[in-house]
């Protein structure tokens, strides 16, 4: 079942059964969503992989992760802590400014090294501890991308007052270490940017799941 092209009542319909939780799935050639909740994961079957001189390829030697950015993004790849990329897509006055970072982390005892539907409902649920609760949860799914490598996906929105922020994190595990991938930048920008950030999660290639 494809959901492009939907009349406008069916589409509204759809945009608020995604909203609450009540859709099991989404696909489109370029990936599959499962338990899909929000705007952002309701979008990115609308997307495609991004093409042509206004991306770049960036290649990350030391997980072996692939993918794409827009060309005029200031990438800083020289690792630092748990960082091992910090892409700014613009600079722009806004607070958070729009910035792509890759940071790996070793798994604990006994974390999975695939993710499936359990473990991204329990990440988008215990998400909000890492703000002190101050984060609401907008976005959420487990998404599969070709050759079924998946990944955890959250998103909402944090910070207090007239500075808030949006961020998006997806998540990609394996057996030696878990792969974040997450973008910020200021709430009142996030519609801006999202298709920019869901082509870039599209244009992923990833390393096996299993770490060999």
């Amino acid at each position: 079942m494809r959901y492009h092209w939907l009349p406008l009542g069916a589409a509204l319909a759809l945009a608020g059964a995604i909203a609450r939780g009540d859709v099991e799935e989404l696909f489109s050639r370029h990936v599959r969503v499962l338990r899909p909740r929000g705007a952002f994961t309701g979008r990115v079957i609308k997307l495609t992989p991004p093409e042509g001189e206004d991306w770049r390829d960036v290649v990350d030697d030391a997980t072996g992760y692939r993918l794409k950015l827009p060309a005029a993004a200031q990438v800083e790849t020289k690792r630092e802590e748990t960082r091992v990329l910090r892409a700014v897509l613009e600079d722009t006055p806004a607070r958070p400014r729009p910035v792509l970072r890759i940071d790996t982390f070793p798994p604990a005892p006994g974390e999975p090294a695939v993710a499936n539907r359990s473990y991204a409902e329990r990440y988008a649920e215990q998400y909000p501890q890492t703000f002190g609760g101050k984060f609401a949860v907008t976005d959420s799914a487990l998404v599969e991308l070709p050759k079924k490598q998946r990944l955890a996906l959250v998103g909402g929105t944090y910070g207090e007052g007239a500075n808030r922020g949006y961020r998006v994190q997806w998540t990609h595990l394996r057996k030696d270490r878990h792969v974040v991938f997450t973008f910020d930048c200021a709430e009142t920008e996030w519609p801006k940017y999202e298709d920019t950030v869901g082509r870039i999660l599209l244009s992923l290639a990833l390393p096996p799941a299993s770490g060999k």
